[in-house]
């Protein structure tokens, strides 16, 4: 198979990814999060030696003489070795004539011959190796299926019996379990956290996965090397933001969500809710707050009207008066606050809507917000949000973006970017609301400007937030 190589730090040290295809989609992760890194791969590439019978073409790799080079070249203080998948078929050996499979005594000497002599060769000039366990794949991989290749999760797991096995006696090998993290429940699964797709193709990892794993493997490689500078500048720690919102929210969440993949040390949750206000949200951020305490809070909400907890009568059966929904929604609003606590927080707030009551209404409540936030330093409102969608004034069209043509719905240079119900985005009407949720059928202008202007804002804060030092990992 062709050998690659790509060097990204010329100087010697740091973190050095050897292995096959799967390594290489690691790469873009590993480099996004500032390591020193370099890479020495080739697909298709397998440590065994032989002929496989269940995969045809599969040609010998040359992993010694390139790994040796590398790492000669590199010298890096770590080096992750990451393989597997082609390893997992049946094999004839050289010089013999009779196949082996995972698992059995032949191929588990083998097996354990070639690793060993790999993890030789990686440390012969200090290193120290990552080799994670090696995760199950899913049946569309390029390294094919069936139950005599990668896909049979017994084959992996004989394989990683093995690896357990000679990390126990190589002090200078790390042994994470990558198995377990892709795999909670012993088999492929295609999304993980916020990650919808972490492996496409059920093996190599796309943009989102290479950060996702990448960030798994950070404070393996840095435990690796705890007295080492493996980052090319000051290594920053990962943010989460948390996203709170109703029905505009909910019907651009997976275009914002989009947005962020390839953000490196940014992990987003968008709380999305159609029908919901702030009573709804304080009990999401609550919890939220007890798995995971965000680094920073965004709030982008129209003060539904119909939201359960806003219109539960009276405790005497009579309907909540408009002043009773105002104080309700002060007292909700000093529970977000509260609950933020010293977190950044961002409230924007939302476009206008056609109605002029319900517009009155949502400026009202908009001043609550401000009211209760601005008793607290760590809380910003934007209204870019609102301008952007006319301010106070109500527009159902804006002047065509760049991009948008007749195909699009751009007609004499102006475009749709309000619902024909005067409150959501979509230029046709939602079935019903909770399709909002899936986002609009066509091409919608109007999502398009709420998330782009939602994610650039989002993301000038996080800038903040990173160039602070208290973001960095004590």
């Amino acid at each position: 198979s062709p050998y690659a190589s790509a060097q990204t730090y010329t100087k010697k040290g740091g973190v050095l990814i050897v292995g096959d295809s799967t390594a290489h989609s690691i790469y873009p992760g590993l480099a996004r999060a500032n390591l020193k890194i370099n890479e020495s791969w080739a697909p298709g590439c397998r440590l065994l030696k032989g002929r496989t019978l269940s995969k045809k073409g599969i040609e010998d790799c040359d992993w010694e003489t390139k790994w040796s080079a590398a790492v000669h070249t590199f010298q890096p203080s770590v080096v992750v070795l990451v393989f597997g998948s082609w390893e997992l078929y049946d094999l004839v050996p050289r010089a013999s004539s009779t196949s082996i499979e995972p698992g059995s005594t032949q191929w588990n000497a083998l097996f354990t011959q070639a690793v060993t002599s790999a993890i030789s060769k990686l440390t012969n000039e200090g290193a120290r190796v990552i080799l994670p366990s090696i995760p199950c794949f899913g049946k569309n991989g390029q390294s094919g299926s069936g139950p005599r290749s990668s896909t049979n999760v017994e084959r992996v797991i004989a394989a990683n019996r093995v690896l357990g096995q000679i990390a126990q006696r190589h002090p200078a090998v790390v042994h994470p379990d990558m198995f377990s993290y892709l795999c909670p429940n012993g088999e492929f699964q295609r999304g993980l956290g916020n990650v919808k797709d972490v492996r496409p193709d059920g093996v190599h990892f796309g943009t989102a996965g290479s950060k996702l794993i990448a960030a798994w493997l950070l404070p393996h490689i840095q435990a690796a090397a705890p007295d080492r500078n493996l980052f090319t500048g000051t290594r920053r720690a990962e943010l989460y933001v948390n996203v709170y919102g109703d029905d505009h929210l909910a019907e651009t969440k997976t275009i914002i969500e989009k947005n962020f993949e390839s953000v490196p040390f940014v992990t987003i949750k968008v709380r999305a809710l159609t029908a919901g206000s702030l009573c709804d949200f304080n009990e999401l951020l609550r919890k939220d707050i007890e798995v995971m305490p965000p680094n920073l809070i965004v709030l982008s909400e129209t003060g539904n009207a119909s939201a359960k907890c806003s219109v539960n009568p009276n405790p005497d059966g009579t309907d909540k008066t408009e002043n009773q929904g105002f104080s309700e929604y002060r007292d909700a609003a000093r529970t977000f606050f509260g609950l933020t606590g010293n977190i950044p927080t961002m409230v924007f707030d939302p476009p206008r809507v056609e109605n002029e009551i319900a517009t009155s209404r949502l400026l009202e409540l908009g001043e609550i917000l401000r009211d209760e936030g601005k008793l607290r330093q760590n809380v910003n409102f934007s209204s870019i949000l609102r301008d952007s969608f006319g301010g106070d004034s109500w527009l159902p069209t804006s002047a065509c973006l760049p991009n948008e043509t007749s195909d699009k719905g751009c007609r004499n240079g102006q475009i749709v970017v309000r619902a024909p119900n005067g409150i959501d985005f979509c230029p046709r009407s939602y079935n019903k609301i909770s399709d909002l949720a899936a986002g609009c059928p066509e091409y919608s202008s109007g999502a398009l400007r709420y998330s782009t202007v939602m994610t650039r804002i989002t993301l000038a804060a996080v800038k903040i937030l990173q160039s602070q030092p208290s973001s960095d990992p004590q």
